[in-house]
């Protein structure tokens, strides 16, 4: 049944210029970011190497986030506009297996693009430390980079997540579209108004989504020194705090489950 529900998936996928256009906007936007990285490297009188990983994985989390939800809005809210909803239904499918679908769906869309963001990152930092005479001590991926780099397949799962929910409640992909955007941009403020108080709501400040997003992303949610003098910092200026990155993970994945349970519902 799991082999059917995803072959029905990738037969619906694969006509969608949505998906097309969104995975060849995605790896072009990386090939951009570190081809001009590269080229800059390989003009510079006296290249000093440097890791390709952060500016790779700061890349992926910053276009992935607008990009798979976008994605996934389109390709699940469609099929209430298209009518093919209901003809999964008269095809004899279940609300479970309609919910599988979608689900192996939305794993297969973060898979190829955490994929495309491990290969290019490989091949840049290959290319990269070919422009360096003298021996690298450093790793070809050190740890901290390798946590970022497994991070971000959470991080895709967590907006694709948001973005099947609002699809799957929205009666349009417009709608939403609309909702996802509301969503994203109405945080910043909430949370800065919500620091501002002070107190409890203060402290809740690093739980909020997008907050929780950027502690899981950053390099300083892997070093507890650094996480402290930045929610010092924070609480001093009135401004919202962050989680460390095991404290993010388990938020992020609770929220998930959270959206898919109401996808679902």
């Amino acid at each position: 049944m799991i082999a059917k529900l995803a072959h029905v998936e990738w037969l619906k996928t694969r006509r969608r210029s949505a998906f097309w256009i969104a995975t060849l906007s995605f790896v072009g936007l990386m090939l951009v970011g570190l081809g001009a990285d590269y080229y800059a490297n390989t003009r510079a009188a006296s290249y000093t190497y440097r890791p390709v990983w952060p500016g790779a994985i700061g890349s992926a989390e910053g276009f992935g986030m607008l990009i798979m939800m976008v994605l996934i809005v389109l390709l699940t809210a469609s099929e209430k506009t298209w009518r093919t909803e209901r003809q999964n239904v008269i095809d004899g499918l279940s609300r479970t297996h309609y919910f599988l679908g979608k689900l192996i769906l939305l794993v297969g869309c973060i898979l190829a693009f955490w994929l495309g963001v491990a290969l290019l990152a490989t091949l840049f930092e290959g290319l990269n430390r070919g422009l360096v005479t003298s021996a690298i001590d450093a790793p070809f991926i050190g740890r901290l980079h390798a946590l970022q780099l497994v991070s971000v397949l959470l991080y895709l799962f967590f907006v694709g997540s948001l973005a099947f929910m609002f699809g799957t409640i929205c009666s349009s992909s417009g709608a939403a579209l609309a909702l996802a955007f509301l969503f994203l941009i109405l945080q910043p403020p909430i949370s800065i108004l919500m620091a501002r108080e002070g107190g409890m709501l203060h402290e809740a400040t690093a739980y909020l989504p997008m907050e929780v997003m950027q502690a899981f992303g950053s390099a300083r949610g892997w070093d507890a020194a650094r996480l402290t003098e930045f929610n010092s910092r924070m609480r001093e200026n009135g401004m919202p705090l962050s989680l460390g990155a095991g404290a993010a993970a388990a938020v992020l994945a609770l929220y998930s489950a959270l959206a898919c349970g109401v996808a679902l519902w």
